[in-house]
């Protein structure tokens, strides 16, 4: 989804995936020379506005400090002309105000302002379905959440009926994990599954047996319908070097699917 807005002196884009909506400034030449950012509010739907908050504040504005700190950006403004809000949900309709601060950091006054509406795409809308989970952006959000608690196997691996129960693994996820094995499981009678798969390492997604499959990983070429993965994964590595496709040496992940393609269609005989 993509909106536009211009007026007096700035030019806004905004782009919004499923999680994200990316804003873009561009500011007429010249700009005032007392420019010291932008204060960004966010409104869900009709709701109340509420401006975003940001790490970086202008030396003396923020005496007591301390780690962990964030500052509305109506006090300390985002100093950017590219801003991404990380907080949104899928299907959801936002509205922006971008507004200019001027003057001397601690005595800063509005600008004319700017807003702008775009609502982010849904997850699924039942024809096509695109899930991300959470990667090297989040991690900020990760610490404060979890406090950089190392995700362990059994974490990870702690499904049932295809919900991770994990908190943290659950998380991270975002969705991407149970998308996959919903997917998985809505292979129906007389279907078969097709697997391309890089950095095949989480157990869950690996235990679905009892289907036609063929399956191609980065590890050997190919094994074919007839030959489906094993139900239950083995436990320990030294009996996976016999599953075929699999890789023998161990990964630094407990929780990895670098890249994995699943196609169902009708099984060949």
């Amino acid at each position: 989804m993509r909106a536009e807005e211009r007026k007096g002196k700035f030019h806004v884009k905004a782009v919004a995936g499923t999680h994200v909506v990316l804003l873009a400034i561009k500011p007429v030449l010249p700009a005032a020379p007392d420019l010291r950012g932008f204060a960004i509010s966010r409104a869900v739907g009709g709701g109340r506005p509420v401006f975003l908050t940001g790490l970086k504040f202008f030396d003396g504005t923020a005496p007591n400090w301390k780690v962990g700190d964030v500052f509305s950006s109506e006090d300390q403004p985002i100093q950017s002309l590219f801003w991404s809000d990380y907080t949104a949900s899928p299907g959801t309709q936002y509205r922006f105000k971008i507004v200019p601060r001027l003057g001397i950091p601690g005595n800063l006054h509005d600008g004319d302002s700017i807003e702008i509406a775009i609502t982010t795409e849904p997850e699924n809308d039942g024809k096509h379905g695109v899930w991300f989970n959470r990667g090297v952006v989040a991690s900020h959000k990760f610490s404060q959440e979890f406090h950089n608690q190392p995700l362990t196997e059994a974490m990870a691996n702690n499904v049932k009926n295809g919900v991770l129960l994990d908190k943290e693994a659950a998380w991270l996820s975002r969705g991407l994990a149970e998308a996959c094995l919903a997917y998985i499981d809505g292979t129906k009678a007389g279907e078969g599954l097709r697997v391309c798969a890089y950095e095949f390492t989480w157990e869950p997604l690996i235990a679905f047996g009892g289907l036609g499959v063929s399956f191609v990983d980065s590890a050997r070429p190919f094994f074919a319908v007839g030959n489906p993965v094993p139900a239950h994964a083995p436990a320990d590595s030294s009996s996976r070097k016999n599953w075929p496709g699999r890789r023998t040496r161990a990964t630094s992940s407990s929780f990895t699917v670098r890249f994995c393609s699943l196609i169902r269609c009708p099984t060949i005989r």
